[in-house]
């Protein structure tokens, strides 16, 4: 199960943490960002079989490598089923990398996975996750695609967070259980 996934840099990520541990004071029963959990933006979730990750990470190197760096504006908190969400905007060039990286993925999807698929080393991944993860090119992708940072879980309170950075760190992580971006792979 992976993530490509859009890093922040450090000021972008220093803000999330600090929201992020908040909620997490409030909730100890879901994350807390750290050197394995990472804060990202998606930009596609999927199985891929592990005898072809080697081919998706040398055939996305090749393809990204020219890419322009893309500026997140973040909007405001929202909720997002269980979870709080750091909206961004779904800018043109955040759209365009999204879509490109669904398009050149595609053939290394695997089309079923299971909790053994995510990162082990913690709680097993729910099922929701599996689910979302299978799901995920046809209910969040392309005009589905709302790109934000997932925060946690509780409530935020008044807490400023609408800011603009830009970034260019591209990673395809391993996803663990929430989803969340738990190894740079």
């Amino acid at each position: 199960a992976i993530n490509v996934a859009l890093l922040l840099p450090p000021a972008a990520l220093e803000r999330v943490r600090t929201i992020n541990a908040k909620l997490y004071a409030q909730r100890p029963d879901g994350f807390l960002f750290d050197e394995t959990h990472l804060p990202h933006v998606t930009l596609l979730q999927q199985f891929v079989s592990q005898k072809n990750l080697p081919d998706l990470l040398l055939h996305m190197e090749n393809i990204v490598a020219d890419q322009e760096p893309v500026t997140l504006h973040a909007l405001g908190v929202s909720e997002g089923g269980t979870a709080l969400l750091l909206t961004l905007a779904r800018t043109p060039s955040l759209q365009h990398w999204h879509e490109r990286l669904m398009c050149i993925t595609a053939d290394f999807s695997s089309p079923a996975g299971t909790a053994s698929a995510f990162h082990g080393d913690e709680a097993p991944a729910r099922e929701r996750d599996v689910r979302w993860v299978q799901e995920y090119r046809h209910a969040a992708a392309f005009d589905q695609f709302s790109p934000h940072i997932t925060l946690g879980f509780g409530d935020v309170g008044e807490f400023p967070v609408a800011f603009s950075v830009t970034t260019n760190r591209l990673a395809i992580c391993h996803l663990g259980r929430f989803c969340t971006c738990r190894i740079v792979l």
